[in-house]
């Protein structure tokens, strides 16, 4: 019995040590911000990342960044991973996949922290993925302006502004307005 137990396991941390992974990257991100007087772009800023699992809907409604740079992520989406910052391109590996995991969608957020701006790219969703014998799944190239460079790379823009927390004493100031009214209204 002993003997089936060791078994057992040495296969099972094989079979999980042969688990699949996907490459990921964007190859550029820039800032642009329009409502400004003149169009900001920034590509030697220092931006923060996130790659996010979003399931098997490839929708990304939900996902903001708030005004202290928070990833805020919509029902049933996580963060793959932790974020990581990097100049203007950006790459890495999504490890631990199975076949099963074909079909599910992934995509990657940007945070320009100097213009409080960020970004989302289009959803993409894993192929490839093998369990028997393993194979890695194709790259997930992310982009969000369907555009491309000259040499055919594509990019990442972020042109959404952060959304701002209210700030308690602004909340509480709306309620009291609001409540004098509402009295001032009863009292007609």
């Amino acid at each position: 019995m002993k003997k089936l137990l060791v078994i057992a396991t040495v296969a099972l941390a094989a079979l999980c040590g042969q688990a699949a992974s996907c490459d990921w990257g964007v190859d550029w991100a820039y800032s642009k911000n329009s409502d400004k007087g003149v169009d900001t772009f920034d590509d030697s800023g220092n931006y923060t990342f996130w790659v996010v699992a979003l399931g098997t809907s490839s929708s990304t409604a939900g996902i903001e960044v708030d005004a202290d740079g928070n990833l805020k992520l919509g029902s049933g989406m996580s963060q793959y991973g932790s974020s990581g910052s990097g100049q203007y391109d950006f790459a890495g590996t999504i490890n631990g996949l199975a076949e099963a995991n074909n079909g599910d969608y992934y995509t990657l957020v940007i945070y320009d922290a100097a213009n409080g701006l960020y970004g989302i790219a289009n959803a993409v969703a894993v192929a490839g993925v093998k369990d028997d014998p393993p194979q890695n799944g194709e790259l997930l190239t992310f982009q969000n302006d369907g555009g491309a460079n000259a040499d055919g790379t594509p990019y990442m823009m972020a042109n959404l502004p952060t959304v701002g927390t209210p700030e308690p004493t602004s909340g509480l100031l709306l309620l009291i307005g609001g409540s004098l009214l509402a009295l001032r209204r009863k009292q007609k």
